[in-house]
């Protein structure tokens, strides 16, 4: 499986992603690659790490082998990965999930990797920005690339629910007129280059920066419109969030509690949630996901249904069939990609399995 390690570090590290990750200093990014793995297994193994996010396939004519080395680079705010792909002729389809829990906005600049040093394919102006909530697909050519993930939530300027400014590629369409997202680009960059010799305050002030940067982009490309929504709509969204965030464990909590403590009507609540799935969908993909969490932590013990209750699944076929639904995998499932981890660490062979999503540290995000 991939191997999570600190980039000097002789070992992986003895548990994958934590339940609750604190960001590494500057000089210790998590190193996620699947370099170690068989060929035949290389490629599954790095689109697991993206499961609930981004769905990847590969081109007709990859080879066998699919070799990614990442750095990644919890910041608080935003979360900052460093991706080498292979070589082209080896094209990757990049695929938003379905479904997916997560609307965080990112930021992806085309690059390559020269003695550890990120050099952008062709220029910072070719960055562009999206949506995790809403549908994108497209086909990529180049080596590697920078993306930049920041929660909604930290896009206080940002108008819009994540819809307005979408896939924008400056170099194809011209848009970037202000230069921000060129500017954005140009962060990128300074970041994964210069991150090793920034203290943490450093890195604090260029997360809030990068943040700054992502919310007068969306601001200055949202288009004005029945898309971009009120920033009292926005207030209600995040507040909602807020409070299912909470009381996520809470029997209780349903759509009409929602209401009353947000003293909204019950209309206006579906409607501002109806772009992810409906207000009581979000709720339990809230829930579904963090069971998911402890399911695939090699050292979490307690038995499914245990785990299932603490998120309000009472009914062990109701949850076994919405996890289904939901991963595409049983909940049986995920505790064996969770006892092949511990298995690993332990240094008994492990079978070929997909490590713990990547939504954990996304998850992390101060919003």
């Amino acid at each position: 499986m991939l191997r999570i390690q600190p980039p000097l570090a002789s070992e992986p590290l003895r548990r994958p992603f934590p339940a609750s990750p604190a960001a590494p200093t500057a000089l210790l990014p998590f190193i996620l690659t699947n370099a170690g793995l068989a060929p035949t297994h290389q490629f599954e193994a790095f689109r697991a790490a993206y499961d609930g996010i981004v769905d990847m396939a590969p081109s007709p004519e990859r080879a066998a082998g699919y070799a990614v080395s990442q750095r990644i680079w919890p910041l608080g705010r935003c979360l900052l990965v460093a991706m080498s792909l292979p070589a082209s002729p080896q094209p990757l389809r990049w695929t938003h999930a379905g479904h997916t829990v997560f609307d965080h906005w990112y930021a992806a600049l085309p690059c390559r990797f020269v003695d550890g040093q990120a050099v952008p394919a062709r220029s910072a102006r070719a960055a562009a920005l999206h949506s995790l909530a809403h549908p994108h697909a497209v086909t990529v050519r180049e080596e590697g690339a920078l993306l930049l993930f920041v929660p909604r939530g930290a896009l206080r300027a940002a108008r819009g629910p994540g819809i307005g400014l979408h896939g924008v590629d400056l170099d194809d369409n011209g848009l970037d007129d202000n230069g921000l997202l060129g500017l954005l680009g140009d962060l990128m960059l300074s970041l994964a280059n210069r991150l090793p010799g920034l203290d943490d305050g450093a890195i604090a002030h260029a997360a809030d920066a990068v943040c700054m940067l992502v919310s007068g982009a969306a601001t200055a490309f949202t288009p004005p419109g029945p898309l971009a929504a009120s920033t009292n709509d926005l207030s209600v969204i995040e507040r909602a969030r807020r409070v299912i965030r909470a009381r996520l464990k809470d029997e209780a909590l349903e759509p009409d509690a929602i209401c009353r403590e947000l003293a909204v009507s019950r209309s206006r609540l579906y409607r501002l949630f109806a772009p992810l799935g409906g207000i009581a969908a979000y709720i339990r993909r809230q829930r579904l996901m963090q069971a998911r969490h402890a399911l695939v932590d090699p050292f979490e013990t307690r038995p499914i249904m245990m785990i299932a209750e603490e998120w309000g699944f009472r009914d062990p076929s109701v949850f076994s069939r919405a996890f289904r639904h939901e991963f595409g995998v049983s909940p049986r499932d995920v505790r064996g990609i969770g006892l092949g981890a511990a298995g690993a660490a332990s240094g008994r062979p492990a079978p070929p399995a997909a490590p713990p999503s990547l939504s954990v540290l996304l998850h992390g995000l101060v919003g």
